[in-house]
């Protein structure tokens, strides 16, 4: 589910922008939000994996990504939604920081290999289904569902979870709390930057009389819009300040 996630809402975007009033440019902090709490706490999870135990780990982000999508699915506003996407990601990542991990302690020795490799084939199987998982959900229900259908999974595999996996052998060490921190403040700025410095942007621009203006502005400075009788203006602009940013 997890893995899923990462990609089944990038598909419902121009439906949620449009239902929730908001620029389709900052509707992409819906796919944003949850990769960046994935990226920038993988890690410190996986560490605390060992010294609280894989299994408590596993089941404390199982439950928040539970209750991160039903956050989700209950949002009526774009910031509400970017919150509880974080909070569904941080879930995501204490999912999978932990699970291979965990494959040593379930299956033998001999067929620890076998195990890698199906647990490694879900994980891609999920993440290419997802836009047509979108799909077909957006195509017989609300947006909203997409995050909805979490929770009765998520429900479920909790309490598998909690009754099933084993409990491991808890490490000795302490946490390194400035190598952690110093990772997902690199991590946070890598994306930040990479998020700025990388795609075009697209911005659509509705009048009272509800023709549509689209403008689209690469990262050179250039600017392509679009005007509502087909007319295309070009316009090439100094630098780009966020190759500044870049700079910093």
């Amino acid at each position: 589910m997890s893995v899923l996630d990462g990609a089944i809402a990038n598909i419902a975007l121009p439906t949620i922008a449009r239902e929730l009033r908001t620029d389709p440019a900052n509707a992409v902090w819906v796919v944003n939000a949850y990769q960046l709490a994935v990226t920038i706490s993988l890690l410190p999870f996986a560490s605390l994996g060992e010294l609280r135990g894989y299994r408590r780990v596993f089941v404390a982000g199982l439950a928040l990504f539970t209750l991160g999508s039903l956050a989700c699915a209950l949002s009526g506003s774009l910031t509400t939604l970017v919150i509880s996407r974080i909070l569904q990601g941080f879930g995501g990542a204490g999912i999978m920081s932990v699970n291979t991990a965990l494959l040593r302690f379930i299956y033998p020795a001999d067929q620890l290999g076998r195990g890698v490799g199906i647990n490694a084939l879900v994980g891609s199987i999920s993440a290419a289904i997802g836009p047509s998982v979108a799909a077909r959900i957006l195509s017989i229900a609300s947006w909203q569902w997409l995050f909805a259908i979490n929770v009765p999974l998520g429900v479920v595999a909790l309490v598998f979870a909690s009754r099933e996996l084993p409990r491991t052998p808890l490490a000795r060490h302490r946490f390194a709390h400035t190598v952690n921190l110093s990772t997902a403040l690199g991590r946070t700025t890598g994306y930040l930057v990479d998020d700025l410095t990388t795609g075009d942007r697209r911005r659509l621009t509705t009048a009272p009389d509800g023709t549509q203006t689209e403008t689209l502005m690469g990262t050179d400075g250039s600017r392509k819009t679009t005007f509502p009788d087909g007319t295309i203006a070009n316009l090439i602009e100094g630098p780009d300040r966020r190759f500044l940013v870049a700079a910093l």
